[in-house]
């Protein structure tokens, strides 16, 4: 889209980005450049079949449009707390 969110000052295409790989993350290959915080109480998961609470999460990947496609979230039920919190870290 051409728009300067891919570092400060750069107005390059996203395909382009040198802060991602492969262009941009849909975490069918990995999570990219994102990482795990350290100073947070619980982290992120990558999952294709849904989240432990019954009701909750997406049907289907947006990406692959399908059942099989890769996604992060959180779990905020049980065994969470309140003041807990997850941090991914971005590369930009």
């Amino acid at each position: 889209d051409y728009n300067g969110d891919c570092m400060v000052g750069d107005t390059s295409d996203e395909l382009t980005c040198s802060a991602y790989q492969s262009g941009r993350c849909d975490f069918e290959h990995g999570t990219c450049l994102y990482s795990q915080s350290s100073d947070d109480k619980f982290d992120w998961t990558v999952s294709t079949t849904g989240t432990y609470s019954y009701g909750t999460g997406p049907t289907k990947d947006h990406t692959t449009q399908s059942e099989k496609g890769h996604y992060m979230y959180i779990e905020t039920s049980w065994p969470r707390r309140p003041g807990d919190n997850a941090r991914l870290n971005s590369p930009i």
